[in-house]
């Protein structure tokens, strides 16, 4: 049995801040794509990739991956991070709520980080 961790920065929205109940219809077609791994740029248009964020094996929101960061125990180029500034990650929220809003996901898109253990 391998064990990873993960840190990983991310825009967007944590589930109990979603309506459900104001999703529109094409929003729930657009939610189940997504479940399902679908490229959602090329399929729905939206400006970002939009993807469901997991955290210890459940889901626990939506939004764009913005820094991913695997644990090893060597140093390697595969350790390079780049750290996006804060003008960029505000472009991004607002790019997703955006893109969000046109499927009746109404938020207010934040910047989250956590580390991902698993094995």
């Amino acid at each position: 049995m391998s064990t990873y961790a993960r840190w990983i920065l991310w825009v967007g929205a944590r589930n109990e801040d979603i309506d459900y109940d104001q999703i529109t219809e094409e929003g729930k077609g657009f939610l189940e794509k997504l479940s399902e791994g679908v490229n959602i740029m090329a399929e729905y248009g939206t400006l970002q990739k939009i993807e469901e964020i997991h955290m210890h094996g459940r889901l626990v929101g939506l939004g764009i991956v913005c820094g991913n960061l695997d644990w090893t125990t060597d140093i390697e180029t595969e350790n390079e991070f780049h750290v996006p500034g804060d003008i960029e990650l505000e472009i991004k929220k607002r790019v997703l709520q955006n893109d969000l809003a046109r499927f009746g996901i109404r938020v207010s898109p934040k910047v989250y980080h956590h580390i991902d253990l698993g094995g």
